[in-house]
């Protein structure tokens, strides 16, 4: 049922995800997407894909957690943040091209996860 609930909200956000895509590269250039890496059942790793809100090197150039008034934030990442749009490439990943599913609860990023988070990351997928 996620899947095609999925489908539906793509279809729908379509326009909204081509003009942020647009929005992104225009400002700083490609690729608009960035992988970050998440820990899910039994520790495993997996990518996770979200609009690029910040400089293209902004792990090398400040902090891994970010602030209010983060200066590495772009101005179209601060609206894609305040608004969540930042979000929105998870549901290509929910499709059946990826077939991966929502999740619930947003899974430990990779450098924050320790064995204690196990409690945290044992939702099987579509367990929402």
């Amino acid at each position: 049922m996620d899947i095609v609930l999925a489908m539906a909200a793509l279809l729908a956000l379509a326009p909204l995800l081509l003009g942020a895509a647009l929005a992104i590269a225009l400002e700083t250039g490609l690729p608009v997407l960035f992988r970050q890496t998440r820990v899910g059942l039994n520790g495993r790793e997996f990518g996770m894909y979200k609009f690029r809100s910040m400089v293209k090197n902004a792990a090398q150039v400040g902090p891994y957690f970010t602030t209010d008034n983060d200066p590495r934030i772009t101005r179209v990442g601060r609206f894609v943040r305040r608004t969540s749009i930042d979000e929105l490439p998870q549901l290509i990943q929910a499709s059946p091209v990826w077939r991966r599913r929502c999740t619930a609860p947003t899974p430990p990023r990779h450098n924050a996860w320790k064995p204690t988070c196990a409690t945290r990351a044992t939702p099987r997928s579509g367990s929402i």
